[in-house]
């Protein structure tokens, strides 16, 4: 028995629609997207002229690149694959299936970590965003370092920020007085008082370097 696809009519006003591509197919999605309201954001690495006038009235936005994987992370009701590469289309469909899946593993997680599910996803987070500083941190130049005095009308900022450096050290064995002295190749040395500054809290301190 043979099935014919249902047909379904979507209020679309206002709505946000990601459509990938700006060629001929593209285009044709775009101007019917247009016809039914929706907030229209295409990306693609050029754009056709016919969409030209309804960017220059604000009705779609154009992220001018190819693209990128991150791309179906948009706040967006539908997602359009409407490049004029079939290739790259059901790259885009593979890519959205993948997303899919990995948000419902997400959701089963959360579901089974009950009252501790907001912590354990912060610390996941929180763990690759520190690989990631970690893993970069050999290009970052230091101009200067200076802890406020204890006496400053800040002092509350002071104290969080040295609370920061121990909890840090405690919670994820990151010692950011050591990351500092390895910088640059060694262009930046933390010397006694400066690295109990950053470990303990103390007065002024203030020191350039690159």
């Amino acid at each position: 028995m043979s099935y014919q696809p249902y047909i379904a009519a979507i209020d679309l006003r206002n709505a946000p629609v990601l459509v990938i591509g700006g060629g001929r197919i593209g285009t044709r999605k775009a101007l019917a997207l247009i016809q039914a309201g929706a907030n229209i954001t295409v990306i693609a690495p050029e754009l056709h002229d016919e969409l030209r006038p309804y960017l220059a009235n604000g009705r779609i936005r154009w992220i001018n690149r190819k693209y990128r994987t991150l791309d179906l992370n948009e706040p967006a009701v539908l997602i359009f694959a409407a490049t004029d590469d079939g290739e790259l289309n059901a790259r885009i469909v593979e890519d959205g299936k993948a997303t899919v899946a990995v948000l419902q593993e997400m959701i089963e997680t959360w579901k089974r970590g009950g009252d501790s599910a907001r912590d354990i996803f912060l610390m996941q987070k929180l763990q690759a965003l520190m690989a990631s500083m970690v893993a970069t941190i050999d290009q970052v130049e230091i101009e200067r370092i200076t802890v406020l005095p204890a006496g400053a009308s800040d002092q509350g900022s002071a104290a969080k920020a040295v609370r920061l450096v121990e909890e840090m050290k405690g919670a994820l064995g990151v010692d950011l007085p050591a990351l500092v002295e390895r910088m640059a190749g060694g262009g930046v040395v933390v010397h006694g008082a400066m690295r109990r500054c950053l470990v303990r809290g103390c007065g002024h301190v203030g020191g350039g370097a690159r």
